[in-house]
């Protein structure tokens, strides 16, 4: 992985531990919301796509970590070999 995409993702994740998961799981359950790492600022929208568009409405320039607020992850990602193909791979939204 890109070093810069990894450090965009510690910083943020640190970012929503450390300022909005305590409140933002209690209030915006289910909801998405992107973080810009530089000022730290949260977007929230009910989709991925709106909460991006929030922010880079806002911060042309952010650098954002997406996350599915009360979720251990957005996205799930699966993927499996047998014999008679050389794998499957799903991609599902949360």
């Amino acid at each position: 992985m890109n070093a810069e995409l990894l450090a965009v993702a510690e910083r943020g994740d640190k970012i929503y531990r450390e300022r909005y998961k305590a409140e933002y799981e209690k209030s915006h359950p289910g909801m998405f919301g992107v973080i810009d790492v530089d000022s730290g600022r949260i977007f929230v929208a009910e989709t991925p796509e709106e909460a991006y568009q929030v922010g880079v409405s806002d911060l042309p320039k952010g650098r954002f970590y997406l996350l599915k607020i009360g979720a251990a992850g957005v996205y799930r990602v699966a993927y499996s070999r047998s014999d008679t193909n050389r794998g499957d791979r799903i991609f599902q939204g949360d």
